[in-house]
């Protein structure tokens, strides 16, 4: 009696793993089939043995070419030809190939084979593998802040991030804050700016996720604490004197960076201030009856300004005791 078996050529070499004895070896693929013949003598045949099929990769993603790798034997040294079925999701691939290419399959789609050998007489029992299409993580493409390049003291800052997710899922962001390069207790994607002072320098930094991975960081652009406007503290009630009108305007600089100088950028003819010291006075003409608005201007260092506006009421009769100013 002769045997014969053959075995078909494939596209990937099927590797074995040594498992105590010479029956079992890495099964190469030839250009062409093979025939082999068995003498009469040689005694039973028996089936070969699938000890293992893995699918590389194990963690797929689309556009991937995932490979069954088989460690097979066969006791009788005879060559062996391996079948194989594929399924992505219950659905069956006509392949029969040892690899196939995932064109359009989305996370969590299971990639299944299933293998035989055979040696042209006899079959070993089917052998299956599975793997499942991973989920991609998110890329932050970009962080946007506002106001910028610069943010005054007591403004709020405002970041916005945009990320893109290769499986089309839902994403969160989350926002970290540091102060010349040193991480905020503050999170979320405003930050306010009330205890800082200028010249620091802020950025924001996103991670998107997209229910199960996180992106990696994106930190925006350097936003720096820009010079903050001086304040007028006092109040325009005004003091009348025989000598006219007199107001003592009182401000403060928060950035305590330099003297402050004082200007009437709208008043009545007549009317000056002391651009050092702040003393407003007016001796008003009796031509000058009616309601005049003012407008006092101080002015830091660097070159920041802030203006109070308010009005004085001169009546054109003689009062013992004239209007003090009102205040816009």
């Amino acid at each position: 009696m002769r045997i014969i078996g053959w075995i078909a050529a494939a596209t990937l070499v099927v590797g074995t793993a040594a498992c105590g004895g010479s029956d079992e070896e890495t099964v190469a693929v030839p250009a062409a089939p093979t025939k082999v013949e068995r003498p009469a003598e040689a005694g039973e045949n028996h089936a070969p043995v699938i000890r293992s099929v893995r699918l590389e990769p194990a963690d797929p993603i689309d556009g991937d070419r995932v490979h069954a790798i088989v460690a097979v034997s066969d006791q009788d040294g005879d060559p062996v030809e391996l079948g194989f079925e594929w399924h992505i999701s219950g659905r069956p691939i006509p392949s029969g190939e040892a690899s196939i290419a995932l064109e359009g399959v989305t996370k969590r789609d299971l990639i299944e084979v299933a293998v035989k050998a055979s040696d042209g007489e006899l079959q070993s029992p089917t052998a299956r593998a599975e793997a499942k299409v991973r989920n991609r993580r998110p890329t932050v493409v970009g962080i946007a802040i506002r106001p910028q390049p610069e943010v005054l003291p007591g403004e709020t800052l405002v970041a916005t991030a945009q990320a893109n997710d290769p499986d089309g899922d839902r994403i969160e962001y989350s926002y970290r804050w540091q102060v010349n390069g040193r991480l905020q207790m503050e999170t979320g994607d405003r930050f306010e700016t009330d205890s800082l002072k200028k010249g620091d320098a802020i950025q924001a930094i996103v991670v998107a996720n997209d229910g199960s991975k996180d992106s990696d960081e994106l930190a925006s652009v350097v936003v720096r604490v820009g010079n903050a406007h001086p304040e007028i503290t006092s109040v325009p009630d005004g003091d009348w004197t025989d000598e006219g009108f007199s107001y003592q305007v009182r401000a403060r600089d928060p950035d305590n960076d330099g003297p402050l100088r004082y200007s009437i950028k709208t008043g009545p003819k007549g009317m000056r201030v002391d651009s050092v010291l702040g003393k407003v006075v007016w001796q008003p003409t009796f031509d000058q009856a009616g309601v005049h608005p003012i407008e006092i201007a101080v002015t830091d260092a660097a070159g920041a300004t802030s203006v109070q506006i308010f009005e004085i009421t001169v009546k054109a009769e003689e009062s013992a005791a004239p209007p003090p100013a009102s205040r816009r």
